[in-house]
């Protein structure tokens, strides 16, 4: 199996080929997701009230800004580490030192603003490839894989990726964390366990 930073690297031209600096293709993409994302209880539940997290998109990435709604909460990165914090709007946003949206400075220092991990119910999750078992395989800093060892066992962690981007199989390593479901614009994959939790759940539409 090819080594992850060959696989990042594939990717990363793949993507930029398919899209071409086309805006457009990426919206109408990340739309499609985001309609399969809504069909799920759970996720209309937790985004109503305000307990959903999601990544703040870059690059090639579905799109989640311009869907989602507020308030929401977002990622900051504290060296090493993820911390939740809650914004009420875009206008609390600003661009950090990877040219990546943030959190401004007067919001994230607000301690009223940080979020506890058991208040958060849904994740949205980024990566450069899934596979069909939920695997996931990131940029390669581990930031998102140390933040979703310390959530709670009941959050719900979802990837968003295109269609392009999931494989039957990628590289794993024990420390490496995967997500209970995987959505794209052209199918929907869960992990069993995930699975088995929603089973005959019409409400939460675990088999759409």
């Amino acid at each position: 199996m090819p080594d992850k930073n060959i696989l990042r690297k594939f990717m990363k031209d793949a993507m930029s080929k398919y899209f071409a600096g086309s805006e457009d293709l990426r919206c109408q993409l990340s739309g499609q997701i985001w309609d399969a994302l809504r069909q799920f209880s759970w996720f209309n539940e937790a985004e109503e009230a305000s307990r959903l997290m999601i990544y703040l998109d870059c690059g090639n990435e579905p799109m989640t800004l311009d869907y989602a709604r507020f308030p929401l909460i977002v990622p900051f990165c504290a060296g090493d580490d993820i911390v939740p914090i809650r914004v009420e709007s875009a206008e609390e946003l600003c661009r950090g030192r990877f040219g990546i949206l943030e959190p401004m400075s007067q919001i994230w220092k607000l301690a009223e603003r940080r979020v506890e991990l058991d208040s958060i119910d849904v994740i949205l999750v980024p990566g450069v490839l899934f596979d069909r078992e939920c695997n996931r395989l990131g940029r390669g800093g581990g930031y998102y894989d140390r933040f979703l060892a310390r959530l709670p066992e009941k959050n719900i962690r979802v990837g968003l990726c295109f269609a392009m981007q999931i494989f039957n199989s990628i590289p794993k390593e024990i420390h490496d964390q995967r997500v209970d479901i995987v959505i794209t614009e052209k199918e929907i994959i869960k992990n069993k366990k995930f699975k088995m939790r929603f089973e005959g759940d019409v409400a939460g539409r675990a088999d759409g």
